[in-house]
């Protein structure tokens, strides 16, 4: 697999200045009140120099001729101050900052989600693109609250240093100047700290990313059967030792850096820190020239001094770090990335739906607060779209009116590696038109339909929809065209009624649903369902989840299909594990229920499809022939001589759907 192992870019300070304003404008957008309190946490500032300045003051009435009440009365002020300033250091960090980071980080992650859900699949197949979508949603945070508490803690850290910088300057220039030095030479050793740990992590990423992927094989269920019966635990063995043994040489090499700039910072504080307190001592026992209120502050401030100095250091330094976060987001949200090293163009309109989902539907936000910018990032309610497209935006662009044809014309198609798959595709369907791809493993059946349903563009060629170029509708209402019946169909943690519906559940689609499962033949498992509709599916989050059996899985998908209620009906190979009898029995109910539909139907076996108004036989990436199944046969080509073929393996099933033909004509 191809690594990025490049150096992260220098931000410019203009670039960190403006994803800054984007965070802001962002937070102020998704949550003002955040906004407000983050702003008075900057306030807070000056309870530490107070402190210090009330502490001094005591020290010094402590002296000879001193009097005990002002000095009770400062005490009782300075435990009064640090009981504030505790009180809300604990609220604010907590409460407060955990509460709002995580209600925007959610807000951002929903829509990557739905960004993600609109990307063109040839984007997945770059490594350096998923690598960098991976790292976005890790970042996620960063977009939301992390560059506004960066920039708080900065103005916080600017008001207590330069309080507590008065209050030093004024006791001893002296003292206060080799403090200063010390952590000067402290914030450099934190400034390359942080642009190493930043090329460590960005290095070690998609090692790490192969390594979870063979931990995956080894917990999930879809792969425990393969593992056992195949040699693939062998080949993933050998694969973690020697994904393991990479990343253990990248530490080597990187975490001796590591330890040697560790050692640097050690020593500079150590050294930093007795210089100051001899200093302080010196002058205050030979020279007398601090008080013993002086040197109080100084022996306080030595290291809180520091810390504050390398935390502002910090901060500062950090934000180079949170600009490449927020930039790093920012290009999912506002539009993904252009394919990097493509070798052909990704066109506007290339999309893609997430096949699979790991949560289940219909969650609420049990009561948390919302407010209007909800609505930008919500389920528009007629496209099931939400988030802008940078080239083509979702909501913009003409909805799709109802199906009436589809064309191809001359197209061709390449994923990212590799020859081309399609070349000179030419076709055209209308509307209750059933029709069938066929041909053998690898002709181009399943790669066609991906084109048909925007997933990928053409290299060239065009799609027509109802006469007009396809990629000048909008991509969502286009999509809701079309249902969709895959070979590789998955069914989600969520109950059945979700399932069918691929949405949330409500009491007014009930008829809906049953009648879905109905017409798809699942009235029999449904019956001994004590949950009936709302049974759980899988055990992924309900330890009393039903599990299916492949064909019961495969009766839900078709369910959904049928409850999705569109204009065409495509159905890739869903039954390919089926006997050919059985797998004509389906083609033939789904053609049956949907009459008024347009239906295409894909197989490499050529007997289950022969019921269709047009056939058309791919090979190696062309339209070989066309036509009504007795017209092929007639003609004595390819299709004749496959289903011949065929045919000779299974000649029962052939008679069997021979005999229900007829029983159907009678």
């Amino acid at each position: 697999m191809k690594q990025n192992n490049t150096p992260a870019r220098r931000q410019s300070w203009r670039e960190i200045a403006d994803n800054s304003l984007y965070s802001f404008r962002y937070v102020l957008k998704n949550s003002k009140a955040f906004l407000f309190v983050s702003l008075l946490d900057v306030l807070t500032g000056f309870i530490s120099p107070l402190l210090l300045a009330l502490s001094r003051r005591a020290y010094n009435l402590l002296e000879p001729g001193g009097s005990f009440p002002p000095v009770a009365a400062l005490l009782i002020l300075l435990t009064a101050s640090q009981a504030l300033s505790f009180l809300w250091s604990r609220i604010y960090g907590q409460y407060i900052l955990p509460k709002y980071s995580h209600r925007l980080h959610r807000r951002t992650r929903e829509q990557l989600f739905r960004q993600a859900a609109r990307l063109d699949l040839a984007m997945y197949d770059d490594p350096e693109f998923y690598n960098d979508f991976l790292l976005a949603m890790q970042y996620s945070g960063s977009c939301a609250a992390g560059a506004v508490s960066t920039v708080t803690s900065l103005l916080r850290c600017i008001v207590d240093i330069s309080a507590t910088l008065a209050l030093l300057v004024y006791i001893d220039m002296l003292s206060m100047a080799v403090l200063c030095l010390s952590t000067a030479l402290s914030l450099l050793i934190t400034a390359v700290s942080n642009r190493h740990n930043f090329a460590m992590q960005r290095e070690l990423t998609p090692i790490s990313r192969r390594e979870g992927y063979i931990e995956r094989l080894y917990s999930s269920p879809e792969h425990a059967k393969e593992l056992r019966m195949t040699l693939l635990h062998e080949c993933a063995d050998r694969d973690f030792e020697l994904t393991a043994l990479e990343h253990e040489r990248a530490l080597k090499r990187l975490g001796l850096r590591h330890a040697l700039i560790g050692v640097a910072e050690c020593l500079n504080n150590s050294l930093g820190y007795i210089a100051v307190i001899a200093l302080t001592v010196y002058r205050y026992a030979v020279s007398g020239t601090v008080t013993i209120g002086d040197f109080s502050v100084f022996a306080t401030a030595n290291m809180s001094f520091r810390e504050k100095l390398r935390a502002l250091g910090a901060v500062w330094i950090d934000l180079p770090q949170k600009s490449r976060e927020i930039s790093l987001v920012r290009r999912f949200i506002d539009g993904a990335p252009e394919k990097t090293g493509s070798p052909r163009t990704t066109h506007p309109e290339s999309e893609v739906q997430i096949a699979e989902v790991q949560e289940p539907f219909g969650q609420k936000s049990n009561g948390q607060e919302t407010d209007s910018t909800e609505a930008d990032i919500s389920k528009a309610p007629e496209t099931g779209c939400a988030v802008r497209d940078v080239a083509e935006p979702c909501c913009a662009a003409e909805k799709a009116p109802p199906f009436e044809s589809l064309e191809l014309r001359d197209v061709h198609f390449a994923y990212t590696q590799g020859g081309e798959v399609l070349r000179g595709i030419s076709m055209k369907l209308g509307r209750g038109e059933k029709i069938a791809l066929v041909g053998c493993n690898g002709a181009g059946k399943s790669t066609l339909i991906n084109l048909i349903m925007r997933l990928y563009s053409p290299d060239s060629g065009s799609i027509l929809y109802n006469g007009r170029p396809a990629q000048e509708l909008e991509i969502c209402s286009y999509r809701q065209r079309i249902s969709t019946v895959f070979q590789s169909y998955r069914l989600f943690a969520a109950t059945l009624a979700e399932n069918v519906l691929a949405d949330t559940y409500t009491d007014s689609e009930r008829e809906r649903v049953l009648d879905a499962l109905h017409r798809a033949g699942f009235d029999g498992r449904l019956a001994a369902m004590k949950e009936g509709i709302h049974t759980p599916l899988t055990r992924e989050f309900d330890e009393g989840g039903t599990c299916l059996s492949g064909g019961e899985a495969q009766k839900v998908a078709v369910a959904r299909a049928i409850a999705a209620d569109r204009d065409i009906i495509i159905m890739d190979e869903p039954s390919a594990s089926l006997d050919p009898t059985a797998e004509y029995e389906l083609n033939r109910q789904i053609a049956d229920l949907a009459r008024d539909k347009t239906v295409i139907f894909i197989s490499h076996r050529l007997s289950s499809t022969r019921h269709a108004d047009r056939i058309y036989l791919l090979d190696g990436g062309m339209i070989a022939e066309c036509g009504t199944h007795d017209e092929l046969m007639a003609s004595g080509g390819k299709y004749a001589e496959m289903f011949r073929a065929q045919a000779e393996k299974y000649l029962l099933g052939e008679a069997k759907i021979v005999r229900i033909e007829k029983a159907k004509t009678s």
